[in-house]
């Protein structure tokens, strides 16, 4: 009897392995993003705005179907903004965190960006084919009004990822920026791509707004902003 119930159990387990093995394989092919995270450097020194030692050091994008986040986090936590782009409705919800309130506010793609993103720059003629990050790429410059000086932008087309910078000051660039420049709350800063994955495992409800947030309307959000960091327009 022992033997009957010893082989029993045996195939009972088989059973089970076999069974749930491809539905998780299913699973983890339904839950893969392409990530990519970059460096943050600011284009001005914390004793030109104290802000600088809470904001964040990196910018953490996800990549999915109809689906792109970009979310940094500052110092400790205790501020972040999170961006998830929606391209089955055309549509993104912008969230802020600033100590221990939490704020989104959701638009149309079509819709104005909000005062803090306005980026004034304008494109040179310089373009050249270069390697960035082990891809082959293509270098633009550009003159930034805010950093008064011209900067790279460096991106490749070595992914298949569709509008890759939607909603950025870059829409007309169609590869994925490896490294560009951006101006946020009247600070200006360069990203430059340090690490990526296009296999990583995320969470069901990352390309959801939580419940914890409140959600507001683009005069308060930019009110909000504005309290946070009053020389950001």
């Amino acid at each position: 009897m022992s033997i009957i119930f010893k082989l029993f159990n045996f195939f009972l387990v088989v059973t089970i392995v076999l069974f749930f093995i491809p539905s998780c394989e299913n699973k983890n092919e339904d839950d893969k993003a392409a990530y990519f995270e970059f460096k943050i450097n600011y284009l001005i020194s914390a004793d030109e705005n104290l802000i600088i030692n809470l904001l964040p050091e990196k910018m953490s994008c996800y990549y999915k179907n109809n689906y792109f986040l970009y979310h940094t986090e500052g110092w400790m936590g205790l501020t972040s903004l999170t961006q998830i782009i929606d391209m089955n409705d055309s549509s993104r919800i912008i969230m802020s965190k600033f100590m221990n309130k939490k704020y989104a506010h959701k638009q149309s793609l079509k819709d104005s960006l909000l005062k803090f993103e306005f980026f004034d720059f304008t494109l040179t003629d310089f373009k050249k084919d270069t390697i960035f990050c082990d891809h082959n790429c293509t270098c633009l410059t550009i003159y930034s009004t805010s950093a008064n000086k011209n900067m790279e932008l460096i991106y490749t087309t070595d992914f298949d990822i569709p509008n890759p910078n939607l909603y950025l000051p870059y829409n007309f660039i169609d590869g994925l920026l490896l490294k560009f420049s951006l101006c946020t709350m009247g600070i200006p800063i360069e990203m430059e791509l340090i690490y990526h994955n296009e296999d990583t495992i995320f969470s069901d409800t990352l390309f959801q707004l939580p419940k914890s947030y409140q959600v507001v309307d683009k005069k308060e959000f930019e009110e909000i902003f504005n309290q946070f960091a009053p020389n950001y327009n």
